[in-house]
């Protein structure tokens, strides 16, 4: 969805500089710091999804194969043994997805505060703008609309960059 928006944006950057012109540049230096977001989060997922996929994938194999030997583990006084290994499996599965979890939550975080950031800068030059007169007010709340019109799709993306990388694997 984030992709089809994408001629939107432009058209709306299009409409801010026509209303308000260097208040545009405003959005376009956080799609930058979004895309900058983007190439860091995504490059520390990547790895924490393969880890993920690895522990888990360990656990499931370490549970089908004890099924396969149920009886020899029972009959053999190993489960203390196999509760062990299990937990220190599962154990391993959970810290991963932690922090495949945290590093999407510190993601939208950011992108949230990029979001801010571009809220508070484009009210603090639009009224500089309207101080010096090269703006109106009406410019001003057009222009704070569009703002998140442009930065919508990219604050979409950020946020969803553990979801997109599943999906890609």
């Amino acid at each position: 969805l984030s992709m089809l928006e994408l001629p939107f944006v432009a058209i709306a950057a299009l409409a801010i500089y026509a209303v308000a012109g260097p208040l545009v540049l405003v959005p376009v230096a956080m799609v930058a710091c979004y895309a900058l977001l983007f190439w860091i989060v995504h490059k520390k997922v990547k790895v924490l999804i393969r880890l993920a996929a690895k522990t888990s994938s360990a656990r499931q194999q370490f549970a089908i194969e004890t099924f396969e030997k149920i009886q020899g583990v029972r009959g053999n006084g190993l489960s203390k043994i196999w509760e062990s290994k299990f937990r220190d499996l599962s154990g391993r599965e959970m810290v991963a997805h932690f922090k495949l979890n945290w590093i999407g939550l510190i993601a939208e975080t950011l992108a949230h505060g990029i979001t801010i950031s571009a809220a508070v800068a484009t009210v603090s030059f639009g009224v500089h703008l309207i101080w010096a007169g090269a703006m109106s007010t009406g410019a001003l709340v057009a222009s704070m609309i569009l703002v998140w019109r442009v930065l919508t799709p990219f604050y979409s993306l950020c946020t969803m960059i553990p979801r997109l990388e599943q999906l890609r694997n």
